[in-house]
């Protein structure tokens, strides 16, 4: 399936490379225990019974997704009938976690509005890729209907399924809406797999810029508002380095020294040992971590090549991996977080993007594949989640400039990184 954004197949792609598989064959270690309490469900999922993994396989109960928010839409769906005669539909369901966008502008807004989904479900008798596209959320038929429309969120009802009460004339009809297509208790056959288009690759040039992927400039147009200035009280860190990222960046002679350190360390074959910042809440923050992210922005700069653009490069990215770093706060490293892989990425990644004369594609791209822990402290995996630091980075800046898309909001996001990551940030 083509999502709304082209983040969703890149993260897949990345998980089918099997990225431990090589380096581990070749005899690279890692941590002894990584499903340990340091390890990656102590960090990501502290509440899980391990004592349980074996006994049974999460993924058979995978649901596919024929459209948009799946388990979520799947209420508002319902066989079609004649409009024209409609005059209320009010819809029973559960709280929908992220169907309350009322009145969408374009396909990838439709996909989170349950308003949308009742409308286009009533009027086509289906709900699918289509009924998400900009053309269908800005047709008139189903704009005309959104006031007609109004969810009854109740706690008793399943995610997938919901009693729809319809209001024609002096006619009242109630329809009961079966379990979500694709879902464990309604799944999806080989043939409907074809037919809805699910199975379809899109692959090749330009595949990003495919209609189904979404539309870039369109979602370009709705952050297009210039970051406010960097006097603001609060700024959202997505915003702010944009910002930094469009000024001028004067002589940093200390990141000119970092940069020579780098590469003199590259030079000889040795493991760059690159100075911590001063800032005593950045330094808490990382708990004293060598290095802090500057590896990872270094290498980043000097991937395109050295010179005084590198030097600028560094300067940029060490900015914006130390404010990245100070806005986690203790909350991320504490439990496990390797701040010079996380914060790294989105220093590297700006820095790439800067370099490729990119805006802000790279953020989300980055921001999607942060990982690492300290529990990889002492072995090959440290180094190697440094690394892929770099590597997420720069091939983040190389799909931005192919029009892959991501996240309006990164990081400050409701689900982005911070609210993931260091969810008890101050």
């Amino acid at each position: 399936m083509v999502p709304a954004i082209t983040t969703t197949p890149v993260t897949a792609e990345f998980c089918a490379r099997l990225l431990a598989a090589r380096p581990a064959a070749s005899g690279w270690t890692g941590m002894a225990d990584p499903v340990g309490p340091d390890g990656v469900l102590g960090v990501l999922a502290p509440a899980v019974d391990t004592t349980k993994l074996g006994g049974y396989g999460e993924l058979e109960q995978n649901a596919f997704k024929p459209h948009p928010c799946g388990i979520d839409a799947a209420p508002g769906t319902a066989p079609r009938v004649d409009p024209s005669v409609i005059t209320a539909v009010s819809i029973t369901r559960h709280p929908p976690e992220l169907m309350g966008r009322r009145g969408p502008v374009d396909g990838l807004q439709a996909r989170f509005s349950a308003y949308h989904v009742a409308a286009a479900g009533r009027l086509d008798g289906v709900v699918g890729l289509p009924q998400f596209t900009s053309e269908r959320a800005q047709a008139p038929d189903a704009r005309a209907r959104w006031d007609l429309i109004t969810p009854e969120p109740d706690e008793r009802c399943t995610r997938d399924e919901a009693a729809r009460v319809a209001q024609r004339a002096a006619e009242l009809v109630t329809v009961h809406i079966e379990p979500a297509r694709g879902s464990p208790a309604r799944p999806l056959t080989d043939v409907e797999l074809v037919v809805d288009g699910l199975t379809e690759p899109v692959l090749g040039a330009g595949s990003a810029r495919d209609p189904r992927c979404g539309r870039r400039a369109g979602r370009r147009a709705r952050r297009a508002h210039d970051p406010p200035s960097r006097g603001e009280a609060h700024m959202p860190t997505t915003g702010w380095v944009l910002q930094v990222a469009r000024e001028a960046r004067p002589e940093d002679q200390a990141a000119r020294e970092l940069l020579r350190r780098f590469e003199s360390a590259g030079d000889a074959g040795t493991a760059p040992d690159l100075p911590a910042g001063k800032d005593p809440q950045r330094t808490a923050a990382a708990k004293g971590a060598p290095g802090l992210p500057r590896i990872a922005v270094c290498a980043a700069a000097t991937a395109p090549g050295g010179g005084d653009r590198a030097v600028a490069a560094v300067s940029l990215g060490c900015q914006v991996a130390e404010r990245v770093t100070v806005e986690f706060g203790l909350p991320h490293p504490e439990p496990g977080w390797d701040v010079r892989a996380t914060a790294g990425v989105i220093g590297a990644g700006t820095v790439a993007g800067w370099r490729c004369a990119l805006d802000d594609e790279q953020l989300g791209l980055c921001a999607t594949q942060a990982s690492g822990l300290t529990a990889s402290a002492g072995t090959d995996a440290e180094a190697r989640q440094q690394g892929k630091a770099v590597t997420d980075a720069v091939e983040a800046a190389s799909l931005g400039q192919c029009g892959f898309t991501s996240s309006a909001e990164p990081l400050d996001g409701r689900c982005g990184m911070f609210a993931l990551t260091a969810p008890d940030r101050s």
